[in-house]
């Protein structure tokens, strides 16, 4: 049972969701001078639910040493953070105008279809972290 979609148009009503796109991370081209420039399958018409993080999500994503904004996302798939050891994720949200990294997974629901993310707003386009 997808416990984000039974409730969605109940938490809707107090925190309207935003429509975004949705660029999860398909790897990286190489470039002339060895330089990597990474790409993207962009998905429109994602509806979110942004939220501030919580203590207990901050907690979680301690020792980022992140200094930009920071938020949380609720939406349906299954969305990486970054993950370097594994070269994997990256993925971003582009919602009001922003482009925002995926940084971390905080609640994966594979099962119910559904994945809570923190999320870090980049300047002009240029990941942050």
């Amino acid at each position: 049972m997808n416990l984000q979609s039974a409730t969605a148009g109940y938490v809707g009503v107090v925190n309207r969701p935003v429509i975004g796109s949705l660029g999860a991370s398909s790897g990286h081209v190489t470039n002339p001078d060895g330089t990597r420039t990474p790409t993207y399958q962009w998905y429109p018409n994602i509806p979110m639910q942004v939220q501030p993080l919580s203590p207990n999500d901050m907690y979680k994503l301690d020792g980022l040493n992140l200094t930009r904004e920071t938020s949380s996302v609720y939406l349906n798939g299954d969305i990486d953070g970054l993950d370097r050891r594994w070269g994997q994720g990256g993925d971003l949200l582009n919602f009001g105008g922003d482009t925002w990294l995926v940084i971390g997974v905080i609640e994966n629901w594979n099962n119910d279809g559904w994945t809570k993310v923190a999320i870090n707003r980049q300047i002009d386009g240029v990941q942050a972290i």
